[in-house]
């Protein structure tokens, strides 16, 4: 059986139960409006409700009986998915987050852009920037680079590229040779000039 809310207001809510019958193909879907309250800070449901599971088809047919108890937070101001009412999940833009709470700005933290969070350090990907007003922020690699220290220096490549002197390339130089396993330019054995392997 499946079972899904539809919250469209704080005086509107119905519950909406979904379960197959004994003959394929067919569905039997009833819809009950809830009991609740709402508050300024959320909705709360509290109710019991009974499908009526292929009782069309079957004197005998078993009941389903659902009891929900539910609380829908409103989440605080400039708080976009929570937890609960102290605890954030997604900031508002240009709100970031720490520590489950949204901050104008992360001030010792890094800012990170993506999902406007502050972090201790940058994810793999990106390299750490600071602003003219002093704020740090995590900054993209730019591709081919898998990892960089700056924008200028690759640690790291994605397949198809081999690293080598900070920068990544299609190809290896004389003297190297592509190892795929590590996206590496490596050394060939003296006295081979050129080598594959």
């Amino acid at each position: 059986m499946r079972i899904s809310l539809k919250y469209t207001s704080d005086d509107s809510a119905s519950l909406i139960l979904t379960a197959s019958t004994p003959i394929v193909g067919t569905v039997q879907k009833e819809t009950h409006i809830i009991s609740h309250s709402s508050t300024p800070t959320g909705l709360s449901l509290n109710s019991t409700v009974v499908h009526s599971n292929n009782i069309a088809i079957s004197t005998n047919a078993s009941i389903g009986l659902i009891e929900i108890m539910l609380r829908f937070w409103k989440c605080s101001s400039g708080c976009t998915v929570c937890l609960n009412q102290q605890l954030c999940q997604l900031c508002d833009d240009p709100n970031f987050m720490l520590s489950y709470n949204c901050v104008a700005n992360c001030t010792v933290y890094i800012h990170f852009m993506p999902n406007r969070t502050c972090l201790t350090s940058c994810p793999s990907g990106y390299f750490q920037t600071v602003s003219v007003d002093n704020l740090k922020y995590c900054t993209s690699c730019n591709s081919p680079c898998l990892a960089c220290s700056n924008s200028s220096f690759c640690i790291s490549c994605v397949n198809g590229y081999y690293y080598y002197n900070y920068n990544c390339n299609t190809a290896c130089p004389v003297g190297y040779y592509a190892n795929s396993s590590s996206n590496t330019c490596k050394t060939c054995i003296n006295p081979c000039k050129t080598c594959s392997s």
